[in-house]
């Protein structure tokens, strides 16, 4: 009954800090004993659910995880750090997310988990694909086959398309057919349609391009019944590209049309941005260059905006990551500080358990020494001189709580002195960073539209009557000296950027 209370306060939505997006009260509950090994895991599966609709609030539940696991419960921590680590790969942050795929890595290795560890080092596999270390990449999705015995068509797919990445087409064919071959004896569908997707762009490189379409409708199939939206649209462009190239326009532009019309519900910059790509191409191949020219102008457009809202997304996800990692450190520092605050709490209790004997102790003496009527007087002349040590015991320990007082209102100058030094510098790095961005925006913009029009009169011009070639030139020499005029004017403000600069040190 008390893990079912626990989850369920975990679940309702937190409205009382400012930026945790954990309750208090389950905090507390966290905080307040030690957990075992079952709760542990419900909790670190209760992270796993956030990460698909809130990564930072997974992060902050597994952080608090990792803390309190004290016990030798490594599995549960591993779990916890791959949790922290998936947390950081959902926003794009690879290099923090490695750093805990390596520590779980560590945890499971240190209890011998040859599961836990095989598929903690596909995820390490995975970030240096990503981050285009193709040999340290291969290196751990090896290692990740040999633990898991060869028996997980996902890690062998992921091989063959690093393999794909370096341009060793046999080679990746080899992995995506075994990958294939475990996959249907699994009857995974997953890795099925991943592995139809692999061999039909190794057609499409090799030109076979009916073997390329037929395997990329094999994989669209099995997309359409996992309902994966993105792979159905990125599969409708594979076949699009395929038809272009086969020449097979028709066919070519229904894909796109089905890839747009899919698009339009759903927020994809990047894959609206191949299909403006993929309309270029077929327009180019065709003949329509008006259409295609257009094409190419709101191509390179989306992918200016992308260019900046990735830099703005970027900055975002870094100041929540330093954000994530001040919590941490400041529930870090409250855990210690509540330590010790019981620890003080238990000392006083003692001390006041010691006085309270010794004045029961003293008033059996009192009466001892009434009941002798000859030893009154130096009965009470040492009680009174008890009395007295007692009161100055009294009066320590008043001017110990007023030191102490005292020290708390210094303590609590320093922390709002150093939050504002904390704001202030925030809000430096915060222009800082503005002016970076808008300088890079303007730069791009400037340049992008001449270079593009240049681009375009280049294509266009072997396709001209030879009438209208002079003319197509004369623009091609008007854009070159707006290019020209461009790159003088940049050169002019970025050396005055420098002189600003040099001012300012």
């Amino acid at each position: 009954m008390k893990r079912v209370i626990i989850l369920f306060i975990l679940c309702i939505p937190f409205a009382g800090r400012g930026q945790s997006l954990l309750s208090d009260s389950l905090i507390t509950i966290l905080n307040s004993r030690k957990l075992d090994s079952v709760e542990i895991d419900q909790f670190n599966e209760l992270a796993n659910t956030f990460l698909k609709d809130n990564p930072v609030k997974s992060r902050e539940l597994a952080t608090i995880l990792i803390d309190i696991n004290t016990s030798p419960y490594s599995r549960g921590k591993a779990r916890s750090l791959t949790i922290l680590g998936n947390s950081y790969w959902s926003e794009g942050a690879y290099e923090f997310a490695l750093q805990y795929y390596l520590q779980s890595a560590r945890a499971y290795q240190n209890v011998n988990d040859s599961l836990g560890l095989g598929r903690t080092y596909n995820n390490i596999g995975e970030v240096y694909k990503k981050l285009n270390d193709y040999k340290k990449s291969l290196e751990y999705l090896t290692a990740s086959l040999s633990l898991k015995k060869n028996k997980a068509p996902i890690s062998l797919y992921n091989i063959g398309e690093l393999y794909l990445f370096m341009g060793d087409y046999e080679k990746a064919k080899n992995y995506f057919r075994q990958s294939l071959a475990l996959a249907n004896t699994l009857e995974d569908n997953r890795a099925i349609a991943y592995c139809s997707w692999g061999l039909g762009k190794i057609k499409t490189i090799e030109q076979s391009y009916d073997e390329a379409i037929q395997l990329f409708h094999q994989s669209l199939s099995m997309w359409e019944e996992l309902g994966e939206i993105r792979s159905i649209i990125q599969l409708h462009q594979e076949i699009g590209t395929a038809y272009t190239l086969q020449k097979n326009f028709l066919n070519a532009k229904s894909s796109l049309e089905k890839s747009t019309s899919m698009i339009a519900g759903i927020n994809v910059p990047d894959l609206k941005l191949k299909n403006y790509f993929l309309a270029y191409k077929i327009d180019s191949a065709q003949g329509n260059l008006s259409t295609a020219l257009s094409s190419l102008l709101q191509y390179n457009l989306l992918k200016d905006s992308i260019y900046t809202l990735q830099k703005a997304d970027q900055i975002s996800k870094l100041q929540t990551i330093y954000e994530t990692e001040v919590r941490a450190r400041e529930n870090q520092d409250l855990r210690y500080q509540q330590t010790l605050n019981n620890s003080q709490l238990k000392n006083q209790r003692t001390i006041i358990i010691i006085i309270s004997m010794g004045l029961l102790l003293a008033a059996t003496m009192a009466v001892l020494l009434f009941r002798q009527q000859k030893q009154i007087l130096l009965s009470n002349i040492k009680l009174s001189e008890k009395n007295e040590k007692i009161i100055h015991q009294n009066e320590a320990i008043q001017n110990q709580a007023a030191e102490l007082k005292n020290l708390n209102l210094q303590l609590q100058d320093l922390n709002k002195n150093l939050e504002t030094r904390i704001q202030e510098r925030t809000q430096q790095l915060y222009l800082q960073n503005q002016k970076l961005t808008d300088y890079t925006f303007l730069n791009a913009h400037k340049l992008r539209a001449p270079v593009a029009t240049i681009l375009g009169l280049i294509n266009l011009i072997p396709r001209l009557p030879a009438a209208e070639v002079p003319e197509a030139i004369a623009h091609l020499k008007n854009c070159g000296e707006h290019l020209d005029s461009v790159v003088r004017e940049l050169g002019a403000d970025l050396e005055g950027g420098i002189i600003d600069s040099n001012e300012q040190n």
